[in-house]
């Protein structure tokens, strides 16, 4: 048997917050467990992101650019994932990719 678990009704109230800001095009910040990676990430949907967006990512951020894809739309079957263990749990991440041409670097943000 499951046990069921309740969510504090103003956690619930800021998860639908955030959920509706992403949603309206804003970037939020959305904090892991602190027994997981203990980190926060700069979060924002796809069909919003814009030069500036990852440009601010980048230079804020101070982190990976991260992109989920579905298996439909991975660019290629050979891509490699490359899991990575920090806590309890695996980071299950893909090999990077430049998002600029000639960059070489992964993230490149402009200057």
């Amino acid at each position: 048997m499951t046990a069921v678990r309740t969510i504090d009704p103003k956690l619930a109230e800021r998860i639908a917050g955030a959920i509706a800001d992403v949603r309206a095009g804003k970037m939020i910040i959305l904090v892991d467990d602190e027994d997981r990676e203990n980190e926060g990430d700069l979060t924002l949907a796809a069909q919003f992101a814009t030069p500036e967006a990852i440009n601010f990512m980048a230079k804020e951020g101070r982190g990976l650019i991260c992109l989920s894809l579905t298996s439909e739309r991975q660019p290629s079957p050979s891509m490699t994932r490359a899991v990575r263990y920090r806590g309890r749990s695996p980071v299950n991440t893909m090999l990077r990719m430049s998002g600029r041409r000639g960059s070489g670097r992964g993230a490149a943000p402009a200057r």
